[in-house]
């Protein structure tokens, strides 16, 4: 019945509720009313974090492009293997909705059709904070020559390079210095 209202109307309702949290436990310890969880416990559906389902994740990726793509009105933006390969070792701390930021993101930032390494958040290619890259050799060295190229285009306007390559000023800085990056280095 409607609020002020004298006449009963049937509905035919389901509540879907999502959490992160351990209801039963919250009851036991009287942090959620014992009442509400078992009104809304009749199935229960539990979901492992996308970090333990990698075979979704290109899956969800794809799915996320192709909307985004459609909303944008573009064609279709392709993700290459090197990024495929960083979803697939990356953790996943914000779970689907950080993969959906991400792919939105890329799609925002792309100006083709293929998402480049530049379009996607430095986190999520290197996995660790801005002090803590991989020791692989190889690793630090196309990273210096990306760094270098991108400088160079810029007339090394740091400001510019940072922005190309969706880096801080402090964070270009750091890696300046970290390569012993100058103005005349071939």
């Amino acid at each position: 019945m409607p609020l002020g209202g004298n006449i009963e109307y049937s509905v035919n309702t389901r509540v879907i509720c999502a959490t992160n949290k351990n209801l039963k436990k919250m009851v036991e310890k009287g942090l959620f009313r014992e009442d509400l969880f078992y009104r809304i416990n009749t199935i229960t559906i539990e979901v492992p974090p996308l970090r333990d389902r990698k075979d979704d994740i290109l899956s969800l990726a794809e799915y996320f492009l192709t909307n985004f793509s459609n909303e944008l009105g573009e064609q279709k933006k392709h993700l290459p293997a090197s990024i495929i390969n960083s979803f697939m070792d990356y953790k996943w701390p914000g779970n689907v909705r950080e993969l959906r930021n991400i792919i939105e993101r890329a799609v925002l930032l792309s100006g083709s059709e293929n998402i480049t390494i530049n379009d996607i958040p430095v986190e999520l290619r290197y996995h660790n904070s801005f002090t803590e890259y991989p020791q692989n050799n190889q690793i630090e060295s196309s990273e210096r020559k990306m760094l270098l190229s991108t400088l160079i285009s810029s007339e090394w306007n740091i400001t510019a390079a940072a922005k190309k390559l969706g880096l801080t000023r402090s964070a270009m800085r750091y890696k300046i210095a970290k390569y012993q990056l100058e103005k005349n280095t071939i």
